[in-house]
């Protein structure tokens, strides 16, 4: 299944793709037993929170979309249903 939300070509896919970079945050190695964060040794909270807070926003616009769909299918069913 594929969504075409907000000008996104493939939302679910670039939903996927951000899920898969966020194991990489958490982690200290990877499944190949690479070390994700090498190198880091500070991390900007108030940036980290912007990205949570647009995260946010984002899947709060998924939610309703998937409402407003689910609503209009219900009333669909309502009316043209034998």
């Amino acid at each position: 299944m594929h969504l075409y939300i907000c000008g996104y070509k493939n939302a679910t896919d670039i939903l996927a793709n951000k899920v898969m970079e966020s194991f990489s945050f958490r982690y200290p190695k990877d499944k190949q037993g690479s070390k994700n964060l090498e190198g880091l040794s500070h991390i900007n909270i108030r940036n980290l929170a912007e990205k949570i807070n647009l995260l946010s926003e984002q899947l709060d616009k998924f939610v309703f979309v998937i409402d407003m769909l689910k609503e209009w299918q219900d009333e669909m069913r309502a009316e043209y249903s034998p």
